[in-house]
């Protein structure tokens, strides 16, 4: 499980990694070390790590913006033109030469290094595609989309082996909200990583942080929901439904983006507490509202049995409050998902409500 010092090791490793993965990319192709292309790197490094003394850059001073990338020369656009041309092809081969021809002239050409990178894809070699991909992004640092591209690729091109690269997606990340720390999608993709790795405490830290500049985005919610379990925060994943489903109902507007699925969430939450009674009434207070039932409160003083969701008006005829008019059939018994119907009889049960858990 990682932790803030944690990461911070890791990002420097990725940093050191990186470095050695670019020598060895240059002996792979016969690269010469040629000036150009270490001084490139050199800057990248600098540029990534940390800040550079000097005029303009003393302490106290502004940092300036992205720097304008260089319009690619007249032999390198020629360059490019033929190397894309050979990846339609489907001379891979050529298209990767041709490559490592402009890097040769120039290592900071972003474009050769995702053509690079889409060459070793189509060639079944994913370590140096996704490395290719990383190595393009620190060539614009200042350009969070580039970072976001390599990550993305580390994450749905790498197929079932995506976990081998989790650490580069989260060093991607952390650059992209190094040099944008403001940048939701960083910080969102970052959030589903730690998840992923089991650092729950750092996600619910993300997720809390995307959720404030993207208030009750429900998938948002549900993955803050899913963190807070994973940390053992029950009550505050209860808190934040509670937050949620209160909101829906005073916008009906976006009420159909709360699920079923949500409200099953929703009572297993208490259920997981051992609140099984409170589980029943939460789960049918939402049920009622889904269906559009939500003015029958007087269902929430039918605490001994559940014959709001019976099938037929019979049980539910013996309510003094209850209309058989007021809606129809349809929203009450038949309206509940058979899952659902069947949880409610499962917290009956662990409640000792026998005879009620059968019904239905």
């Amino acid at each position: 499980m990682l932790d803030a010092d944690s990461e911070y090791r890791e990002f420097r490793a990725e940093m050191n990694k990186l470095q050695s993965d670019v020598n060895q990319l240059r002996e792979s192709a016969n690269i010469g070390y040629d000036a150009d292309m270490d001084g490139s790197h050199n800057r990248v490094r600098q540029r990534i790590g940390r800040p550079r003394s000097g005029p303009g850059r003393g302490r106290g001073a502004r940092a300036k913006g992205p720097r304008r990338a260089a319009e690619p020369t007249g032999d390198i656009k020629l360059r490019l033109a033929l190397a894309h041309q050979a990846f339609e092809l489907q001379n891979y081969l050529e298209a990767k030469s041709i490559a490592f021809e402009i890097i040769r002239i120039n290592a900071e050409t972003y474009e050769a290094w995702t053509l690079l990178a889409g060459t070793f894809q189509e060639l079944g070699d994913m370590d140096n595609a996704v490395m290719a991909y990383v190595i393009a992004a620190h060539f614009r640092p200042k350009i969070i989309s580039s970072w976001l591209a390599a990550a993305k690729f580390a994450l749905v091109e790498t197929g079932e082996h995506r976990s081998k690269y989790f650490a580069s997606v989260q060093f991607c990340y952390a650059a992209a909200i190094r040099n944008d720390p403001k940048n939701v999608d960083a910080h969102l993709g970052k959030a589903y990583i730690y998840l992923e790795r089991g650092n729950s405490r750092l996600a619910v830290s993300e997720f809390k942080f995307v959720l404030e500049a993207r208030p009750h985005d429900i998938q948002i919610i549900r993955s803050l929901a899913e963190a807070y379990v994973d940390q053992g925060e029950i009550q505050n994943a209860i808190d934040l439904y509670k937050e949620t489903i209160s909101h829906f109902k005073s916008t009906p507007e976006e009420s159909d983006l709360f699920s079923w699925t949500d409200a099953d969430v929703y009572s297993e939450l208490y259920a997981s507490l051992g609140q099984h009674d409170l589980a029943i009434r939460e789960l049918k207070s939402v049920a009622r509202w889904l269906l559009g039932r939500e003015d029958e409160n007087f269902w929430d003083e039918v605490t001994y049995d559940d014959c709001e969701w019976d099938t037929d008006h019979s049980r539910r005829s013996r309510i003094p409050a209850f209309g058989l008019d007021n809606y129809a059939l349809s929203s009450y018994g038949g309206g509940l998902p058979l899952d659902l119907r069947v949880k409610l009889g499962l917290y009956r049960l662990r409640l000792g409500h026998y005879d009620e858990a059968m019904v239905g």
